[in-house]
C-alpha cells in the first residue's frame, strides 16, 4: 500500500492527505468542544482540578479510540479504493505504451 501511495503523483497524494486531514478533524472537534463546553466551564471553573484532569485523560483516550476507528474502518477502505483506481490507471497507461 505504501509503495502505491509513493508511486502516486504529488497532487494525487495531496488530495489523499487533504481528505485524511478533513476526516481526522471530526475526532479533534470532539475533543476540543468537549473540553471547551463541558470540562472547562463545569469542572475547572468550579475548582475541581483532579476531576478535570481525570476527565481530560478520559477524553484523550476516547479521542484516540475514535481516531483509531476512523483510521481502521474509514480511511483504510478509502485508501485501498484510491490505490486500486490508480493501479488500474497505471496498467492502462502501460498497455497503451
Amino acid at each position: 500500500m505504501l509503495a502505491v501511495l509513493l508511486a502516486l503523483r504529488y497532487f494525487q497524494r495531496l488530495q489523499i492527505s487533504g481528505t485524511d486531514a478533513l476526516i481526522y478533524l471530526i475526532p479533534h472537534m470532539f475533543l476540543a468542544y468537549s473540553l471547551m463546553y463541558y470540562v472547562i466551564p463545569k469542572v475547572v471553573v468550579r475548582g475541581k482540578y483532579i476531576q478535570a484532569a481525570v476527565l481530560m485523560l478520559v477524553l484523550f483516550f476516547a479521542t484516540g479510540a475514535i481516531s483509531a476507528c476512523v483510521s481502521n474502518y474509514v480511511l483504510d477502505d478509502a485508501r485501498r479504493r484510491a490505490a486500486a483506481a490508480e493501479l488500474a490507471h497505471l496498467a492502462q497507461d502501460m498497455e497503451v505504451d
